[in-house]
């Protein structure tokens, strides 16, 4: 039976349950998907994502309860980061190697955390970017429709140019961040020098979205 066929009651009655049920059903499945994404599930994490934004594709949602708005923003963007990484090539496989002894104070002396270097050391070359893709933005994921946004990371990276941790230090907008932090643990440097040896390096990155 169509809404035509209906009674306005039965209609009305129909549009209230579908709108208490879908923000609920919406969390749960997000929730599931990103659970997935972040352990390493990412063909379930792209087909979960997916189911999330088809449920959230109805224009009238937008006028009713803009927050799943949003959350459709952010389950596309992560469909993007799951297959992103789907598609980067896998790493090398290295043929074992005998491991060799280490002399007892070569041991103590990995067992410390390395130095972490930063701006204020003169002496150290900075990390240059390698990969760093950034998530799909659009205004809609601002208040208002921003034309732009910006924020900050603080970001460190290990001797071998890996991203070793982020942080947010100023918010870009709440939905972006959490793809920002997502799509930054995976982003590659060159790792930072001193004496041309390669370091711990910690630094602050102006993230700044323009839609042109």
């Amino acid at each position: 039976m169509t809404n035509d066929r209906m009674s306005p009651r039965v209609v009305a009655l129909f549009e209230a349950v579908r709108a208490r049920t879908i923000p609920v059903v919406s969390r749960e499945l997000y929730g599931k998907a990103r659970t997935s994404y972040d352990s390493g599930h990412l063909d379930a994490a792209v087909s979960q994502f997916r189911q999330l934004v088809q449920l959230l594709s109805d224009p009238e949602l937008a006028e009713k309860n803009p927050n799943l708005v949003e959350m459709k923003e952010l389950g596309e963007g992560f469909v993007e980061l799951a297959q992103a990484k789907l598609s980067a090539p896998a790493p090398p496989v290295h043929s074992p190697v005998e491991p060799l002894s280490v002399p007892a104070a070569s041991k103590v002396s990995e067992q410390s955390s390395p130095r972490l270097f930063t701006v204020e050391d003169r002496d150290v070359v900075p990390p240059v970017v390698l990969n760093r893709t950034m998530p799909k933005w659009t205004p809609g994921f601002s208040p208002s429709g921003t034309r732009s946004l910006r924020g900050t990371l603080e970001i460190v990276t290990d001797a071998k140019g890996d991203v070793e941790s982020v942080r947010l230090v100023s918010s870009v907008s709440p939905t972006y961040d959490r793809l920002l932090l997502a799509a930054a643990r995976e982003w590659k440097f060159t790792p930072a020098e001193r004496n041309g040896e390669p370091v711990r390096y910690s630094w602050l990155l102006e993230i700044v979205l323009t839609d042109r």
